[in-house]
């Protein structure tokens, strides 16, 4: 399980921009991940103020460099640059924003979220 902690700005109805921390908990201690990115979201369904929104993310960073993240899974450094795209749904309850989303990580992980969320 991976656990991620985002901060968004909203730019314009159209985009998002953030930050993200991520962190993982393996059961083996050679695939442990942390790190951070710089992200952008922007709608391909939905505006803003919809409840239901399908949201195109974009991200690049820095973190730790396991063995899980190389295509090859050979590769291994202190740090490394992440990078990652993915789709995003997420549906407005009262204050609350709930998601599910699909995204690929270095080319060669594929990565499945849920989230709850709040906008401040």
């Amino acid at each position: 399980p991976v656990m991620e902690l985002e901060a968004l700005l909203p730019l314009s109805e159209r985009l998002d921009l953030g930050i993200v921390g991520s962190m993982n908990f393996p059961e083996v201690g050679d695939y442990g991940l942390a790190g951070g990115m710089v992200v952008a979201r922007a709608p391909i369904v939905g505006e803003r103020s919809s409840d239901v929104r399908l949201l195109l993310g974009f991200g690049s960073g820095f973190g730790t460099g396991p063995k899980i993240l190389s295509s090859d899974l050979k590769v291994e450094s202190d740090v490394t640059l992440w990078h990652e795209v993915g789709l995003e749904a997420r549906w407005r309850l009262g204050p609350l924003n709930l998601g599910a989303g699909l995204g690929l990580r270095q080319l060669s992980v594929i990565a499945t979220t849920v989230s709850c969320g709040m906008e401040l």
